[in-house]
């Protein structure tokens, strides 16, 4: 056994997880993909997912974040605006109390839980449609939010459907390193997106000021969730492997 698990921990590396009880904060679904793209075949996925849940410290049973966010999303898009909201709430205070888990993966988690969660406030109305809350002083702090391409595509992206709407493609392409569309790809998406989640972050900003940390937190969650929007909005394309015709 501890020489599988050494093998699996290799791998998973490869995807951003820290050690093999990370998987218990994976769905079967993403964890599956993610490893399809570092080329591991059906049976060696199914044997390796099997293999992780036995590994030491992922026996017990546990509150699955990942698998609460994947509740949340499904109901957001039936249009159960209300409940999807209880569900992300809810896998942000299961994400605060699981100690087990790989930095990477839980700032992964975090942030695409706030982007779920701001997406279900527009959809119950709380924010309205077009919400960018961001003020004039955080396009001094990071210039990515100074994109209006970028900020008219989100506008668009707190609706869930909002994605058929999009105007500027080839500007979330150039954000996530694309400037050839032809060389897009699942994998590469994924490795972009680590990169400017590193970036982004609100836990990774830094400010000598408590108060002016505060202003540049709150300024890096808004990016996060561009760049969280980006990630999605790419996945489904066709040139990025997924299934939707974008025009260019």
């Amino acid at each position: 056994m501890p020489d599988a698990v050494e093998t699996i921990a290799s791998t998973l590396s490869k995807i951003g997880v820290g050690k093999p009880s990370d998987l218990n904060f994976l769905t079967s679904e993403e964890l599956d993909k993610e490893l399809q793209e570092v080329g591991v075949l059906r049976v060696q996925r199914n044997k390796m997912l099997a293999c992780a849940r036995r590994a030491p410290g992922s026996a017990e049973k546990r509150v699955n974040a990942a698998d609460i966010l994947s509740k949340g999303v499904r109901l957001l898009d039936d249009d159960q605006c209300e409940e999807a909201k209880e569900q992300f709430i809810l896998a942000l205070s299961a994400l605060n109390i699981q100690g087990d888990i790989g930095a990477v993966l839980r700032d992964e988690l975090k942030m695409k839980i706030v982007w779920k969660l701001f997406q279900a406030n527009v959809c119950i109305g709380s924010l309205p449609l077009g919400t960018g809350p961001h003020a004039a002083s955080c396009v001094e702090l990071l210039p990515l939010l100074a994109n209006k391409r970028l900020e008219e595509d989100f506008a668009l992206m707190g609706n869930s459907r909002g994605m058929l709407k999009v105007q500027h493609w080839d500007a979330w392409f150039e954000l996530f390193g694309f400037s050839d569309h032809k060389s897009c790809s699942r994998r590469g998406v994924n490795v972009a997106f680590r990169k400017l989640q590193l970036q982004y972050h609100p836990d990774k900003q830094y400010h000598s000021d408590p108060t002016r940390l505060l202003i540049v937190r709150q300024c890096a969650e808004q990016a996060s969730m561009w760049v969280n929007a980006g990630k999605e909005l790419l996945l489904v394309h066709s040139r990025c492997g997924g299934y939707f015709n974008g025009p260019l």
